[in-house]
Formats: structure tokens, sequence, C-alpha cells
């Protein structure tokens, strides 16, 4: 009987995205009418509740460049997401000026992707077209970076 069935569990395809009912993070994004490089190369899963609320999960703390600006990745990152906007954002953040900005919302207007982030009771802002993200980049191991939300 045990041999019958790990002949059974061995012997079974592996489920794929090809043939899996359930989207791949990239593919859920534009669902939600985001382009589906905001997010980089290296998920290896997600959670969606019904709410809106999801977690994605990298394989480590890693970042990318779009158009001369860093941008970074927790290895774990959550918030709620609906129609071109996601928001209570946990995870991702923006370097402007020289200093480190969390990524608290991301909408999509028009051709644009807007991070924002409430830094010291002030709103700030940074677009991007959405053509800067038409590829999903390769995420650089990037410096273990805290984010601890105050």
């Amino acid at each position: 009987m045990v041999v019958t069935l790990l002949t059974t569990v061995l012997s079974s395809p592996a489920t794929t995205s090809a043939n899996s009912t359930t989207p791949i993070a990239h593919e859920m994004l534009e669902k939600y009418d985001f382009p589906r490089a905001i997010l980089p190369k290296g998920v290896k899963g997600y959670t969606l509740g019904p709410n809106g609320s999801f977690v994605v999960y990298l394989s480590g703390d890693c970042s990318i460049h779009v158009n001369n600006v860093q941008i970074i990745y927790n290895s774990s990152i959550s918030g709620k997401i609906q129609n071109r906007r996601i928001h209570d954002l946990k995870g991702v953040g923006v370097n402007l000026f020289f200093l480190w900005i969390f990524v608290d919302q991301v909408d999509r207007i028009d051709n644009q992707i807007q991070f924002h982030s409430n830094w010291h009771s002030k709103s700030v802002s940074k677009s991007f077209l959405v053509s800067q993200f038409t590829n999903s980049p390769v995420c650089e191991r990037a410096f273990t970076m805290s984010m601890q939300y105050v």
C-alpha cells in the first residue's frame, strides 16, 4: 500500500501555472489593471483574501531600478488591492533624493503608476509611466532594509 501511494505521488505531474486555475502573482496584478512588472521576477508565492488583502513572498529582500530610481522590496509584501489601487502597503520602499520613502499606496492613473507615501505628515509621491513596467526585472540582492512602521 505504501509502495502504491509513493508510486502514484511520484508519477503524478507537478502542477504548474500553465495548467493551474490559480493565476501567478504577476497575472493577478493584471486582473486589477496593474502592469505585471511592478513585481520583480522571483516571486515564490502569494495569498489573496476575498477582501483584496494579500501577501506576496519573494526569495529575499531585493531591489530594482526604474528610470534611475531604486525600488526596494522586502521578502514579504502585504496590502490590499482593488482595481487600479493598492493601499495599506507594507514592504516596499523608493529612494528619492537620498532618502528612503516607505510606500503605502500605489495607484494607476491613466498611463502612470504613482507610488505614494505619507512621510512625516506630508504626502510624497513618485510617478512612472506604465510602459516602464513592461518586463519584470530581475530583483538584485539588496541590503536588509528594516521596514519599521511607527
